[in-house]
This record gives C-alpha cells, sequence and structure tokens, in this order.
C-alpha cells in the first residue's frame, strides 16, 4: 500500500509538469505594439491571434477531459494498463499538437516583422 500510495504521488508530480501546455507568447512575452508595426502588421497579427484562439479551443478541451479521464482511471484500482497508456498517449499527442500550432502562429507572426523590427523584439 505504501509503495502504490509512493508511485501515485510520483507519478501526479510527474503529471503535474506533463500536463502544462506552452503557447510561446505566454513563456516569452512579446509586446507587438512596441515593434512599430504597420496597419497590415497588425491586421495579420490580429488574425494570427483569432487563428490560435480557434485552434486552442477546438483541442483544449478534449484534452483537459481526456486529462480527467486519465486521473480518474489513474486511481482506480480495476483501470487496466493498457487503458492507461492509450490515454496517455492520446494526451501527448494533444499537447505536442497545441504546441505545435502554438509555434506555427508565432513564427508566422515573426516572419511578418522586418529585420529592424526583428531587433527590436530581441533587444526587449
Amino acid at each position: 500500500m505504501k509503495i502504490k500510495r509512493i508511485v501515485l504521488i510520483t507519478l501526479a508530480v510527474m503529471f503535474y509538469g506533463v500536463f502544462t501546455v506552452c503557447y510561446p507568447a505566454e513563456k516569452y512575452e512579446i509586446n507587438w505594439d512596441s515593434l512599430n508595426l504597420t496597419p497590415y502588421q497588425k491586421k495579420r497579427i490580429e488574425m494570427l491571434d483569432r487563428e490560435w484562439n480557434f485552434i486552442n479551443a477546438t483541442i483544449r478541451p478534449g484534452l483537459e477531459n481526456e486529462q480527467k479521464l486519465f486521473e480518474k482511471f489513474l486511481n482506480d484500482p480495476c483501470s487496466n494498463e493498457y487503458t492507461l497508456r492509450n490515454l496517455y498517449l492520446q494526451i501527448l499527442a494533444k499537447q505536442n499538437q497545441l504546441k505545435y500550432q502554438a509555434l506555427e502562429v508565432y513564427l508566422a507572426k515573426r516572419r511578418l516583422l522586418s529585420k529592424s523590427q526583428l531587433n527590436m523584439m530581441t533587444e526587449k
């Protein structure tokens, strides 16, 4: 019983870090407005933000549901290992999908910038 408790605590700590999905803008805090954007750049960045919000709103609810289900199965002594592994792989796939899409949106925004704007971005 003591070993089971240690394993569950270890898994809980490990999964807490794994379940954190990071959008690059949250981590790097880029103030796009401080880069003296042209009206075209502002419009495109707003479109990319709307695209990200749609992607995030589409994927994240399923991810959160699978995470809750995983926690439920993890705490259920009757759940089988195959189910846990399969659900965990689904969670990882959705997390990776979100991270990849976040990177693509960030890169699309960065491609809109001039060299001087890129320099301004890296100076901050």
